[in-house]
């Protein structure tokens, strides 16, 4: 109090000017009501994960309609990226990765190895727009776009959906194998296509597939 020294005892004082301390659970709001007691944790725990799970989808779907851009399908890193790489952490590789998104794999590739050199390509402007100042992306439709990169200077291509989406996949196969060095990588989503197809496709062009890494396989160029 004004003069004294000494503070309340537990649970002592509740007139102004007074600091007594609170029993666990306990507070007031301003203007002096009584805070609700409760767990918020176990009062979300009674939401059933269906009804989270709407919700979310919902939320997500408004954000798409209102901007146009749906940013959940570019936020995540697939850490498998870097375990394709068989190189050392200060090799100087040379990374190109095709509808790259935001450039999220692209850090963490940067990261793992930070001597190497990672370029992207996106065919959203927006998710291009929003990811090039951390990453050196570029803006196209990877299929049609002229890459601005020397022939034969990458060591890895990741174009793990973009092999499945090329509406000629013949000719964008013969792209990639223009832009690999001789003994680079190809690396693509296993089960988008079916490995007949697969193997057709790329043995043509000399590539021999070597492992898979979770859901990703790798082909050596030659």
């Amino acid at each position: 109090h004004k003069g004294g020294s000494g503070f309340p005892e537990k649970g002592e004082g509740a007139n102004k000017g007074d600091c007594g301390t609170l029993e666990e659970g306990e507070g007031l709001h301003k203007g002096g009501s009584e805070v609700p007691k409760g767990n918020v944790k176990e009062e979300e725990e009674k939401v059933p994960a269906q009804a989270k799970m709407e919700l979310l989808q919902k939320s997500r779907k408004q954000f798409v309609d209102k901007w146009g851009f749906d940013i959940w399908a570019y936020k995540g890193v697939w850490t498998d990226f870097a375990d394709v790489i068989d190189k050392e952490q200060n090799a100087p590789i040379r990374i190109l990765e095709l509808d790259c998104g935001m450039g999220a794999n692209l850090c963490y590739l940067q990261y793992r190895f930070p001597e190497s050199v990672c370029v992207g390509i996106d065919r959203s402007p927006l998710a291009v727009g929003l990811g090039k100042r951390a990453a050196d992306l570029r803006y196209g439709d990877c299929e049609t776009f002229a890459f601005p990169w020397r022939k034969h200077s990458f060591d890895y291509i990741f174009a793990v959906d973009a092999l499945e989406r090329a509406a000629d996949k013949a000719s964008f196969t013969g792209k990639l194998a223009d832009y690999l060095k001789e003994g680079g990588f190809l690396v693509i989503h296993c089960e988008l296509l079916h490995d007949e197809t697969i193997q057709n496709l790329l043995g043509k062009e000399g590539f021999v597939r070597t492992k898979e890494v979770g859901e990703l396989c790798c082909y050596r160029y030659r």
